[in-house]
C-alpha cells in the first residue's frame, strides 16, 4: 500500500505536469474535480503480439487515479513523472 505522502507526492507532481501543459484537471467524462487514488501501482504487461497472452516480461508501472463522481479511471507511469513509489 502506498503512504498518505507518497499518494500526495503523485498527485503534486501530476498536477504539475497538468498545469505546465494548460490542461485542466477536471475529469474528462463529467467535469468533477475530485478523485481518488488506488493504493498500489498496477502493472500492464507488454504483450508481444495480439493473439497470445503473457504474465511475463517487460512491464509499465503505473498508478491509478479515479473520478470519485463517475468513476472513470486514468493510469498514470510513474516513469514518465518521476515519482516512483517504494
Amino acid at each position: 500500500m502506498l503512504s498518505e505522502e507518497k499518494k500526495q507526492e503523485f498527485i503534486g507532481a501530476l498536477t504539475q505536469k497538468i498545469r505546465a501543459n494548460g490542461r485542466s484537471e477536471a475529469c474528462p467524462m463529467c467535469g468533477n474535480e475530485k478523485f481518488l487514488m488506488v493504493d498500489a501501482c498496477l502493472v500492464n504487461v507488454l504483450q508481444p503480439d495480439v493473439k497470445s497472452v503473457t504474465l511475463t516480461g517487460a512491464s509499465i508501472p503505473t498508478l491509478a487515479i479515479i473520478c470519485d463522481n463517475c468513476g472513470y479511471l486514468s493510469q498514470h507511469a510513474v516513469g514518465a513523472l518521476g515519482v516512483a513509489p517504494t
